[in-house]
């Protein structure tokens, strides 16, 4: 568990490093492949929708996840830190937020 601790930290503090969004983007398509790019828009987009309450088939409906992916989200914000439903909470007041992830 220590080594994975240890991996997320430095590529936290690489994307800090970062600083603004075009290299932070850049970044994330230098590490990450398309199919690594959309599962994690993909989490995201499920998160939101459970977060805001809509029900696991509502939001397999919405994203085309497969309803084990969005049982598995459910499971994961049940027991998570609350860090993505902060994170995904403050993001919604975004203009940006809307057309790249899910309807308010």
């Amino acid at each position: 568990m220590q080594k994975y601790d240890d991996k997320l930290k430095g590529i936290a503090k690489l994307i800090l490093l970062a600083k603004d969004e075009k290299k932070v983007s850049g970044l994330l398509h230098d590490l990450f492949t398309e199919s690594e790019i959309d599962k994690a828009h993909e989490r995201a987009r499920i998160f939101a929708g459970l977060i805001n309450g809509h029900s696991q088939r509502e939001v397999r409906d919405e994203t085309d996840a497969a309803i084990a992916t969005v049982t598995h989200g459910a499971r994961f914000l049940k027991k998570s830190s609350r860090a993505i439903n902060n994170i995904i909470t403050s993001a919604q007041r975004m203009n940006w937020w809307n057309p790249l992830f899910w309807r308010a």
